[in-house]
C-alpha cells in the first residue's frame, strides 16, 4: 500500500532521501519476511546442529559460535560455518545489492547530513549482511563480530527522524543464544514530548539511585556509561519484517558491549504498541482477579506514565546495565538470556522506594507500578508460555515477577479468586531489592551455580498454575 502512494507521486510530507528509505524498505520486506521464514527452519528444524535449550547441538561441541553463520555438513559426521549468503542466497543477495544501490544514492545525490549518514550506514550493513569481507580477511567469528561493530558505530550516528533497526537479536529465535536473527525494521521518530520529558525523569532517576546502592561494583562502573549515554527514540514501526511474531514495545541496541561502552545506546520506545498491550493485559487481569478493589487498582495505572515512562522506559534503559562480555562468558548464553529480562525490571523495579524517599514519587506511584507489571505477567502467561520464542519473557518476566508477588503476599488467593493487597507493597519492593543485588552479586563474581540457583526460582508452583488456570481454563485440569 505504501509502495503505491510512492510511485503515485505521495511523498507524505517527508523529504526525499526518506522516501527514498521508506521505498527501499517497503520493497525489501517481503524479501526479509522470507528470510526470517527459511532462517527459522532451518534452526528450530536441525537440533542436531544448532541446539536447543536442554540439549547440546553441534554447534556446542564443535564450538561453532558465529552469529552471522549457520551450519551446513562438510563431509560425513563434520560441519562448518558459512555466511548468510551460502544459506539463503537468493534473499541476502537482494537484500544486500538493494540497500547498496540506495546507499549509492544517497551518498552521491544529496547533501543531506542525514542522509549521508543513512548512505554510510547502509554500505555496511549490506556488506556485512552478505559478509563481504575486506581484502586479506577470512569469514570466521572474530572478523564478523567487527565488521558488524563497524555498522553500529556508524549507525549510532543515524540520529535523524528515520531509524532503520537491524536489531540481530540472539536470544528469541535460536534456543541456544548463539545466532544473530536477520530481521529488520524501519522507525521514525514521534512527537511524544510529554512522554520523552517522563524518560529522561526515569533516566536520572536511574542514575543517582542505581548509582548510589551499587557504584563500587565493577559490573556498575564496565556498564554505566551505557546508560549514561542513552538517546531516548519515541517512535512508530513503519516497516515491520523478519520477525513476524514479535514486535518490540521498548528495544535498546546495539547488543554488542564493546560499542554501546564506547558510544551508549539507543533506546527505542513504541508507545503505540505499548497502550495496545496494556488494553490486552486488562483483558487477562480481569479473567484472575474479578473483586472491584483490584478493578480499581487496575483503573489507577496511567499506561503513559506508569507503563511506558516507567516500567517499559525503566526496563529498556536497563538493558545493558550488570551485563558484559566477560559475565556472558561466565554465566552462559542461556543462563543470561534468561536473566536479562528480569535484570531490566528489577534495575527499575529496585530504585522504586528510592524514589518515593527522595520526593521523586510517592506511594500510589508504587503501587501503579507493581500492578502495571502485574498486567505484563499475566498477559505474558497467555500469549508467551506456549511459545520458545518469547521463553525468556516468560521465565523472567512472568514467573520470577509472580514469585515476588506471591511470596511478599501482594496477590493471593482468596476463594476461587486472587485478590490484591496493596498493604504488603513495601515487602514487594524488599522482596524486589534484594533479588536485585543478588544478581548483581553473582554478577560481579562471574558465579554461575548462583545465578542457576536464581533462575531455579522460576517454577510453575501450584499457586502459579492456579493462576494460569484462570486465564487458561483446562491447561491443568479436565473440564466437562
Amino acid at each position: 500500500m505504501i509502495l503505491k502512494h510512492i510511485e503515485g507521486g505521495a511523498d507524505f510530507g517527508l523529504k526525499p532521501h526518506e522516501i527514498a528509505v521508506l521505498k527501499t524498505s517497503c520493497e525489501l520486506g517481503r524479501v526479509y519476511d522470507e528470510l526470517g521464514l527459511r532462517w527459522r527452519e532451518e534452526v528450530k528444524l536441525h537440533p542436531e546442529k544448532y541446539g536447543t535449550k536442554d540439549e547440546q547441538g553441534k554447534a556446542q561441541e564443535l564450538g561453532l559460535d558465529n552469529r552471522y553463520a549457520m551450519i551446513v555438513e562438510d563431509g560425513i559426521d563434520n560441519y562448518k560455518e558459512v555466511p548468510w549468503l551460502e544459506k539463503f542466497p537468493e534473499e541476502v543477495e537482494e537484500i544486500s545489492k538493494k540497500w547498496q544501490e540506495l546507499s549509492g544514492q544517497l551518498l552521491q545525490g544529496d547533501s543531506n547530513p542525514d542522509a549521508k549518514a543513512l548512505g554510510k550506514y547502509f554500505s555496511l550493513y549490506a556488506k556485512a549482511f552478505a559478509a563481504q569481507m575486506p581484502d586479506g580477511q577470512t569469514f570466521n567469528k572474530e572478523n564478523m563480530d567487527e565488521m558488524w561493530k563497524d555498522v553500529d558505530r556508524v549507525w549510532m550516528g543515524v540520529t535523524g527522524p528515520v531509524q532503520p533497526i537491524g536489531s540481530r537479536e540472539y536470544g528469541y529465535y535460536d534456543s541456544s543464544g548463539i545466532r544473530a536473527f536477520p530481521d529488520f525494521r524501519l522507525s521514525f521518530l514521534v512527537d511524544e514530548e510529554v512522554i520523552k520529558t517522563d524518560i529522561q525523569a526515569t533516566k536520572k532517576a536511574m542514575q543517582k539511585h542505581l548509582g548510589i546502592r551499587f557504584g563500587p561494583y565493577d559490573v556498575f562502573k564496565d556498564t554505566k556509561k551505557a546508560l549514561d549515554s542513552v538517546v531516548i527514540y519515541p517512535i512508530v514501526d513503519i516497516v515491520y519484517t523478519g520477525s513476524l511474531d514479535f514486535q518490540p514495545a521498548g528495544q535498546s541496541l546495539p547488543n554488542e558491549e564493546a560499542v554501546f561502552k564506547e558510544f551508549g545506546t539507543k533506546s527505542f520506545i513504541n508507545a503505540e504498541v505499548a497502550r495496545g498491550r496494556w488494553l490486552l493485559s486488562q483483558q487477562v487481569f480481569k479473567k484472575v482477579f474479578k473483586d472491584e478493589s483490584s478493578a480499581s487498582l487496575l483503573q489507577s495505572v496511567n499506561v503513559d506514565k506508569d507503563g511506558v515512562a516507567n516500567a517499559l522506559a525503566g526496563h529498556e534503559l536497563g538493558e545493558p546495565l550488570f551485563q558484559t562480555e566477560l559475565i556472558y562468558q561466565q554465566l552462559g548464553n542461556q543462563n543470561m538470556t534468561l536473566l536479562n529480562e528480569d535484570l531490566a525490571n528489577l534495575c527499575i523495579s529496585g530504585i522504586m522506594r528510592d524514589r518515593v524517599a527522595a520526593g521523586e514519587l510517592d506511594n500510589n506511584d508504587l503501587i501503579n507500578h507493581a500492578v502495571y507489571l502485574l498486567g505484563t505477567y499475566l498477559r505474558m502467561i497467555n500469549t508467551g508460555r506456549e511459545s520458545p520464542t518469547l521463553q525468556p519473557y516468560y521465565i523472567g518476566n512472568a514467573l520470577q515477577g509472580l514469585r515476588r508477588m506471591i511470596d511478599s503476599g501482594f496477590i493471593h488467593k482468596d476463594g476461587d479468586d486472587w485478590k490484591i493487597n496493596p498493604n504488603n507493597i513495601e515487602k514487594l519492593f524488599e522482596i524486589t531489592e534484594y533479588d536485585l543485588e543478588t544478581i548483581v552479586k553473582f554478577s560481579e563474581n562471574g558465579d554461575r551455580k548462583k545465578a542457576e540457583d536464581y533462575l531455579a526460582l522460576a517454577q510453575e508452583t501450584d499457586d502459579i498454575k492456579d493462576i494460569i488456570e484462570h486465564i487458561k481454563p483446562g491447561t491443568f485440569s479436565q473440564h466437562r
